[in-house]
């Protein structure tokens, strides 16, 4: 018996355009590319994987957000699409360095990004909902940029001092000052979660810093996004990360920042 036809095999919306400003109109509602560090939150079932490059360590899955156990899960840019803009997906899927499984009992396909550990930043809240990641960082994975957000780092701040030591290769640590994604605890519907993408947006404020395991503190700025509870925290921390930080076999170079985060 041959398969049920789309009912709506082309762009429902403005039937009288032509099809090639249509497509225009479908590159125009897909999110926009940028070059700003997208926060990935910890989420369940995430799983390091070291990939064909030493430096690269991904993490998956990535594009989505799980809702529960072998549930059907829907990729960004799948939200999208319809038969007449397949191509347009395609193409910014190929942008996005995607990689695609097929689902055999299907037939369909589960599109899911890569973690890249140059460039990607991954994220950990104060979610009470959200699963343990203590025991996953405890093979030291090797990625260059981690965000905590202000209330992780208020509620207990030797979670910070614990992350500084097992993730002995990061760069940068960031503290979001304001809101940042929360998978679990939003309120929101479960397809605009799986589109929400935030990153890392506006100037960086650096709060403490190690040059060769060599450490400082910086001043605070009272007109800047820190706050004087946050940053006297941060300071009192201060003794505590140098021990950590002496504590590596190697010279440290790493900063410690507030920075603000927005949802694309």
């Amino acid at each position: 018996m041959p398969a049920p036809k789309n009912k709506h095999p082309t762009f429902r919306r403005f039937p009288w355009l032509p099809t090639e400003l249509r497509l225009e109109i479908w590159k125009h509602a897909l999110p926009i590319l940028t070059d700003k560090a997208t926060l990935y939150p910890w989420v369940e079932k995430t799983d390091w994987k070291r990939g064909r490059k030493s430096r690269y360590c991904w993490i998956k899955p990535t594009l989505y957000y799980p809702v529960a156990p072998r549930t059907h899960q829907i990729a960004m840019p799948l939200l999208y699409v319809n038969h007449e803009s397949h191509s347009v997906a395609l193409d910014w899927l190929n942008k996005h360095r995607p990689l695609r499984k097929r689902f055999n009992h299907k037939g369909t396909f589960l599109l899911t990004r890569p973690f890249f550990a140059e460039d990607d930043t991954l994220y950990l809240g104060l979610d009470h909902a959200a699963p343990d990641y203590k025991d996953s960082l405890l093979p030291r994975p090797e990625f260059k940029q981690l965000a905590v957000s202000e209330e992780f780092f208020l509620a207990d701040p030797s979670g910070l001092c614990y992350l500084v030591r097992c993730l002995y290769r990061c760069r940068s640590y960031s503290i979001v000052v304001g809101n940042g994604p929360a998978p679990y605890s939003s309120d929101l519907p479960k397809k605009e979660k799986m589109v929400e993408r935030w990153e890392i947006d506006g100037p960086r404020e650096t709060i403490l810093k190690w040059e060769a395991s060599q450490g400082e503190a910086l001043l605070w700025n009272p007109n800047g996004i820190v706050s004087a509870a946050l940053h006297t925290l941060l300071i009192l921390t201060y003794p505590h990360l140098s021990r950590v930080v002496a504590e590596s076999w190697y010279p440290r170079t790493f900063t410690i920042d507030a920075v603000r985060a927005v949802r694309r």
